[in-house]
């Protein structure tokens, strides 16, 4: 469990799946991720199990952001390899514009450099989601490429 100042990250359990289930299954959502299909709570359910894997043999890493021991959000790390791994972060719409993201993504930071030794961490977001590029700039992300409407940044340690 990683503890900020108003929040904490923590991994996902068994009790999460309703969360779990409501935030995969978003289709408003869909257009910030990789998947575009709906997930069945077994599907889920087993994703939970077996979430607590290492991050070296799952490629990926997901936390629950906690705001008063209630789950308002999720941040990833994914695509992991040896020295590098991508970031996302969602926060339900109730709790945006209050620092939520910003402070997960200075902790997962901070973990992801000091904990798994990664020397970099990048993200991707579509040139129209100023909200997120905004977020990301905020905490260091530099801007390294731009290609059909997608903008790619990168956080170095």
């Amino acid at each position: 469990m990683l503890k900020g100042k108003n929040i904490q990250l923590r991994y996902l359990e068994q009790s999460d799946l309703d969360f779990l289930y409501d935030i995969e299954n978003d289709e408003k959502l869909w257009k910030f991720g990789s998947e575009r299909h709906h997930f069945s709570k077994k599907v889920l359910t087993e994703y939970i199990s077996n979430a607590k894997q290492d991050i070296e043999i799952s490629k990926q890493l997901r936390f629950v952001i906690d705001y008063n021991q209630a789950p308002i959000g999720m941040i990833d790390l994914y695509d992991f390899e040896v020295k590098a791994a991508g970031v996302g972060v969602l926060i339900l719409e109730k709790y945006r514009r209050r620092g939520f993201a910003k402070e997960s993504l200075k902790l997962l930071s901070k973990y992801a450099f000091s904990t798994l030794k990664l020397k970099k961490i990048f993200c991707s977001i579509t040139t129209d989601n100023k909200k997120s590029i905004k977020l990301f700039t905020s905490v260091a992300f530099k801007l390294k490429s731009k290609i059909k409407g997608v903008n790619y940044y990168i956080l170095s340690k």
